[in-house]
């Protein structure tokens, strides 16, 4: 069966040829405006096992050795596997072409060049159990269970330092410019830790009581920000570490920066606290205009708000991150508990929203409305999701069912999704240029070819902003991944699906909706429309590719502008 699999895949190459174009735009049809955590009784669920192509990884890789490559059906480039574990790695991190990887409960840090898989280098550490990888400036950062902050230069895994911290640390750290923090239990209490980023020295210690502190300490400009297992969270001052504030927002999992505010995974419904906002009230213009500006007036009662996310968890944002919010839980949340494992419920963030996947649920919030603008109902409820990632006009989403699956951020379309066999994804991916990369819980390393190469996203667009431009790139993929998709189910004689009636004008589908399986419902990718294929004069010609000229000189690179011709 792998032979057949790779014999498929290579006959179907040739149709993925079409992926590396550009100019096309993806459009789906704008779903219901959710008011409600959960999707509507009629709304179309995806089912992913059936929408993806399923995929075995290669065998007989060696523990800590060069990577063994595979194909997949959206692109022609290859993907790749590499052991580098007998359990869970936890998160990994790149930047500068090399992933930096742990090896879970082991004490090695691994670099692999990120395009091929080549194992660069070999960190070991004197204690075991490598947490997430954070990665900034050319090193990465990470704490081991027994009992350390470390360094290593992704360039050549060179150690910086490893400085004690505490008997046992189960938390991640976090880096921010020249600073790290760090969390761990002292006997009966629980510290937050400053350090430099060059040399490890520690700036300050606070005692910050005997609850767990959630995934990791979090970096701002206002502060250190912890989750506490109990549902609390906290502000630290950032200079001495003094507590700023102490807030019961029924939190689990650490708060995520961003330029709206503070966001924090919450069971609270946003009732109950004076001057809090209800999830289904629109932000006002005044209040959007004021965080367009990113600028929040001490003058301005600081409030707390949660929007929609999925079921029994929603995201609470507090605006003013400096000043303690006047939203308070009813009750205290109990359950959570910290360790290397545990990864959180965190919400994804994208340019302009913000993307929650939780009970059978993926959905995107615009956090100046307070509300969902789409969301894909999954036909599997039982699976856990990692964080959603967000990267080149893509929501990339995994689970410990073993799928990994790519939407298109604006409307919600998938665009190609794989199950893998015998896996399960617990730890949060990341992405470096045009590669996805995940752990697995059995050890592996997982690098996937996103499906746009750089040369092509890049002139895509004309706008960095132009966030419609950048997805247009991606109609093409979508169509290859199915093309594929198809065939491997001819091969391997799949069982044919059910025929579904035609969609009702009234049931917000799409006549074009011929995906099979229902690929992302209403969000089918449409082709081109014909304005975007009209003849450019030549003004409007020379424009673009001196613009294009102008963004690969900073890169060292000489972009040979093209003449202008006409059809």
């Amino acid at each position: 069966m792998k032979a057949l699999h790779r014999t498929v895949f290579k006959a179907a190459a040739a149709l993925c040829v079409v992926a590396t174009g550009a100019g096309f735009a993806v459009h789906a049809d704008d779903p219901p405006e959710a008011k409600q955590p959960a999707p509507a009784a009629n709304a179309q669920v995806l089912d992913l096992a059936e929408a993806s192509i399923p995929v075995s990884l290669p065998g007989g890789a060696a523990l800590a050795g060069d990577a063994r490559t595979f194909m997949l059906g959206h692109t022609t480039d290859d993907a790749w596997m590499a052991k580098v574990a007998g359990n869970n790695p936890r998160s990994p991190a790149a930047q500068d072409g090399v992933v930096v990887v742990g090896s879970g409960s082991g004490a090695q840090v691994y670099g692999y060049a990120a395009s091929t898989g080549k194992l660069k280098w070999t960190a070991t550490s004197k204690d075991s159990g490598i947490s997430n990888i954070l990665v900034s400036l050319g090193h990465a950062y990470y704490t081991t269970y027994s009992c350390t902050l470390e360094r290593v230069r992704i360039a050549d895994g060179n150690t910086s330092y490893s400085h004690y911290l505490a008997p046992t640390v189960t938390c991640a750290p976090d880096v921010k410019d020249e600073l790290v923090a760090a969390s761990y239990r002292n006997g009966s209490k629980w510290n937050v830790s400053l350090h430099t980023a060059d040399k490890g020295t520690q700036k300050w210690k606070a005692d910050v009581g005997n609850q767990t502190v959630l995934t990791a300490p979090v970096l701002t400009e206002d502060g250190v920000f912890i989750a506490s297992a109990d549902g609390g969270v906290t502000c630290l001052e950032g200079n001495k570490g003094k507590k700023q504030w102490t807030a019961e927002f029924g939190a689990v999992s650490a708060p995520v920066p961003t330029k709206w505010g503070l966001l924090v995974t919450t069971t609270w419904d946003g009732q109950g606290g004076e001057g809090a906002r209800p999830a289904d009230k629109a932000i006002t213009p005044e209040e959007r205009k004021r965080h367009e500006r990113e600028t929040v007036t001490k003058a301005e009662e600081q409030v707390a708000r949660t929007m929609v996310a999925a079921n029994d968890r929603r995201v609470a944002i507090v605006d003013d991150p400096s000043q303690k919010p006047a939203g308070k839980s009813g009750s205290k949340v109990s359950g959570p508990s910290g360790g290397l494992d545990f990864q959180g419920l965190r919400p994804g963030v994208g340019t302009s929203r913000i993307y929650f996947a939780y009970s059978g649920n993926l959905v995107a919030v615009d956090p100046l409305l307070g509300r969902a603008v789409w969301s894909v109902k999954f036909a599997d409820k039982s699976s856990e999701f990692t964080r959603p990632v967000i990267a080149r006009g893509l929501v990339f989403v995994a689970g410990t069912n073993g799928i990994v699956t790519a939407f298109e951020e604006r409307k919600g379309a998938m665009v190609w999704s794989y199950k893998f066999k015998d896996t399960r994804f617990l730890a949060e991916p990341c992405v470096d240029g045009d590669h996805l990369f995940l752990t697995t819980g059995s050890g592996q390393l997982i690098q996937m070819p996103i499906g746009s190469d750089e040369r092509s996203f890049r002139n895509a667009i004309d706008d960095e902003n132009d966030v419609e431009g950048v997805a247009s790139i991606y109609w093409k993929v979508q169509q290859a991944f199915r093309r594929v998709r198809n065939i491997v189910r001819e091969v391997e004689d799949a069982p044919a699906a059910p025929d579904k009636p035609a969609p009702d004008a009234n049931d917000n589908n799409n006549p074009r909706n011929t995906g099979p399986n229902g690929d992302g419902g209403p969000r089918e990718a449409l082709p081109p429309r014909d304005e975007e294929q009209e003849e450019i004069s030549k003004g409007e010609w020379e424009r673009r590719e001196a613009r294009k000229a102008e963004r690969d000189r900073p890169n060292g690179k000489d972009y040979e502008e093209k003449p202008f011709r006409r059809d």
